[in-house]
């Protein structure tokens, strides 16, 4: 499970590995935890900067790993699917 905490609302995103399923949320905090919940996620993966607003949140509820900003850049991403299939260019996945 993903999650970005900004302001008053919430991001959730959520892939299911076994399944390939991913799911997308926006919500009040209520909404997010009943989320949560509902999937109980093994982990929550969310933003280093986001730390404070989780920790606010949800605390030592669930088990939890912070990843560094550069980890959600465009450029990290195609970097990791070029890795992923073996490419140079993702220009034949419509990129």
């Amino acid at each position: 499970m993903f999650g970005s905490f900004r302001e008053r609302y919430y991001w959730n995103r959520i892939l299911d590995v076994s399944t390939g399923e991913f799911l997308v949320a926006q919500g009040s905090k209520e909404y997010i935890e009943k989320l949560i919940q509902g999937f109980e996620p093994s982990e929550i993966i969310y933003n280093k900067r986001d730390g404070k607003i989780y920790d606010e949140c949800f605390g030592n509820a669930y088990y939890s790993f912070r990843l560094e900003d550069w980890v959600y850049t465009e450029d990290y991403a195609h970097e990791k699917l070029n890795q992923q299939f073996g490419t140079n260019s993702l220009k034949g996945f419509g990129r």
